[in-house]
């Protein structure tokens, strides 16, 4: 995805608000997109509700 988002133009960061990181900040002067990866968000029963809110908290924060 970062060599990617290169080839397209974008200046890619890493970007982090307090402890929580987003995996790929990418900034062009007309726009910011905000990427986060995961291998997985599958899980059972409570663990699933966790592994999403870690995911997506960056995300909601920004």
């Amino acid at each position: 995805m970062y060599l990617e988002l290169l080839r397209r133009g974008y200046d890619v960061y890493i970007g982090k608000y307090d402890e929580l990181e987003v995996d790929f900040a990418a900034k062009k002067p007309e726009n910011t997109i905000y990427y986060q990866v995961a291998l997985t968000i599958r899980a059972e029963g409570d663990e699933e509700n966790k592994i999403l809110d870690r995911e997506f908290m960056p995300l909601k924060k920004i």
